[in-house]
């Protein structure tokens, strides 16, 4: 897979989930007092993030490590969390633009080793929804939706800098996220009107 394929298969339906979130700021300001506020609008969007979680890291996976095929998060984890490329994933935090207080670390929770295994919080959610609806329908909240929206979004991250590796392209994705942004990416990068990035190596 090489940077045109991923923005076609992978950025640009994350970009349309992305865009859906953003309708329901409209109606349920992003603010941690609104976290818990659940929908039938907030289901759909779990169950269709999640999904592509999981579509993204099985179409990921095998690119840093060929010898294997997982097909569950535990599977995940234990390529993604043991690869040099891609360890510090459940350290990066994310920003919600225009928003400074929000910030999200989604994958802080993703946590394998030879004794254990944890999910993260919105990814149990995510199941729990997909598999009990009735039981955990206020699951499909504000918080679990935009956690693992930018759960998504750091995973598209690596997935394109992965990609991009030891290029003279572009290592973030394009067009950028209108909702999230990632302080400190390995590149600095100099915006230029809406959409054009210019990358400059340190």
């Amino acid at each position: 897979m090489i940077r045109e394929q991923f923005i076609q298969r992978y950025w640009q339906y994350y970009l349309a989930l992305e865009e859906d979130f953003i309708k329901t700021i409209r109606y349920v300001a992003i603010n941690v007092s609104n976290y818990s506020t659940f929908s039938n609008e907030f289901i759909r969007q779990l169950l269709s993030i999640g999904s592509e979680v999981d579509v993204l890291l099985k179409g990921f996976s095998p690119i840093l490590d060929s010898s294997k095929s997982p097909g569950n998060i535990k599977g995940y984890a234990d390529i993604l969390l043991n690869s040099d490329l891609t360890k510090h994933v459940i350290d990066v935090k994310c920003k919600v633009k225009k928003i400074p207080e929000i910030e999200l670390q989604p994958w802080k929770d993703w946590i394998i080793t030879d004794n254990s295994y944890n999910s993260p919080r919105w990814w149990v959610s995510y199941n729990q929804v997909k598999h009990n609806r009735i039981t955990n329908y206020s699951e499909g909240n504000l918080e679990n939706v935009i956690n693992s929206l930018a759960g998504l979004y750091i995973i598209e991250m690596f997935c394109c800098k992965v990609l991009c590796n030891n290029s003279e392209v572009l290592t973030v994705p394009t067009p950028i996220s209108e909702l999230f942004e990632i302080e400190n990416w390995e590149n600095q990068n100099i915006i230029v009107g809406e959409n054009l990035i210019i990358s400059v190596c340190e």
